[in-house]
């Protein structure tokens, strides 16, 4: 037997004869299908050249099959309908019943993003259960190939295979213990003196806080290295080092009474990323100093335990943009696209929060 090969053959075609079939009429046929009379007799004609066979004989006013018809007859319907639930749309996803595990890759100063998805996902999906994995090497091939659902990092993260939306930015601040004393006088000096605490990521080389301070003419000195920003408020806590990082990091949240409200240091400090209150706006950054008692006060995640105290870095350094990468591959199967709508709402939201 000869294996006929479908490139060469519409398969419109095939949706034509097996229409034929059941009418063995043109006139009928062209009614269902909602066509003219010649363009399915034109169709008709193209089969019986695709397949070398007549398929239906005129016998008076009716129309009989060939034996390679019948054939057809028996088989074409079921072909058919295979093919329309092959390419039919997956069916949604549905939650309430779900005892899914999802997991998400993100940097351990995201982790605010699991207890808010947690708290989203809960009332509608309460059977699915999550985890957070470290976004180490690996981590764009795992979201790539489906192993991990999604990835929350810099938006230059994105590779081959990945598909990726905005979140937002998080701004950067300076944190250290509230009496830190390059707090009394604030400046560009006094960050450049202290020590300095810096968590080691897998990307390597100078990150964005060295680059933005070798533009300003500065040089941090690191006291010491961690491997998690998880650490860095106990640490800032018993120590003269500061810890420049993402707002979100440490602050975790929007933060009010006289501190940080929308990642916005406010009480002489930073308000839309320029330093007022002495200090600057849009230019360079001189020395300035914030009034008595001013030093803005973190008021939740690990500041609040540790009573740490948050400037703003006393150079230029944008905020850090981030997104969530998702896989080309799975990403838009039903149930990875609604957890991945619900991290990107609640990444969002945490980080318009922060930021």
């Amino acid at each position: 037997m000869n294996r006929m090969h479908l490139w060469g053959l519409d398969l419109n075609l095939l949706v034509v004869l097996d229409v034929l079939l059941q009418e063995r009429s043109v006139t009928r046929a062209a009614a269902r299908l909602g066509r003219t009379q010649s363009a399915v007799s034109h169709a008709l004609e193209r089969l019986r050249e695709a397949l070398g066979d007549e398929l239906l004989v005129r016998d008076g006013r009716r129309m009989v099959p060939t034996a390679r018809a019948l054939g057809l007859a028996g088989s074409l319907p079921r072909a058919l309908d295979l093919l329309a639930q092959g390419l039919s749309a997956p069916a949604p996803f549905a939650p309430g019943p779900s005892d899914r595990v999802f997991r998400l890759a993100a940097p351990d100063f995201f982790a605010g993003v699991l207890p808010e998805l947690l708290a989203a996902i809960a009332p509608v999906a309460p059977r699915v259960r999550m985890e957070l994995v470290a976004a180490g090497k690996g981590a764009l091939r795992d979201v790539a190939d489906g192993r991990t659902d999604g990835l929350i990092a810099p938006p230059h993260f994105s590779a081959e295979g990945l598909r990726s939306t905005p979140l937002g930015a998080s701004r950067w601040a300076v944190f250290g213990r509230r009496d830190h004393p390059a707090f009394r006088r604030w400046s560009a000096e006094a960050w450049q003196s202290a020590p300095h605490l810096q968590v080691r990521t897998m990307e390597g080389g100078p990150g964005p806080v060295d680059q933005a301070a070798a533009r300003a003419g500065l040089v941090r000195t690191v006291g010491a290295w961690i491997p998690s920003f998880a650490m860095a408020p106990a640490i800032l806590a018993r120590t003269d080092l500061l810890f420049t990082a993402p707002a979100i990091a440490v602050q975790g949240g929007a933060v009010q009474g006289g501190a940080v409200q929308g990642g916005a240091v406010q009480g002489g400090a930073v308000q839309g990323g320029a330093v007022q209150g002495g200090a600057v706006q849009g230019g360079a950054v001189p020395e300035f100093a914030l009034p008595e008692g001013a030093a803005p006060q973190l008021a939740v995640g690990g500041a609040e335990l540790h009573g740490l105290a948050a400037m703003p870095p006393p150079f230029e350094l944008p905020p850090m943009p981030l997104s969530l990468h998702r896989s080309a591959v799975v990403g838009q199967e039903p149930d990875v696209a609604w957890f991945l709508a619900h991290v990107e709402r609640v990444g969002t939201a945490l980080l318009a929060a922060t930021g």
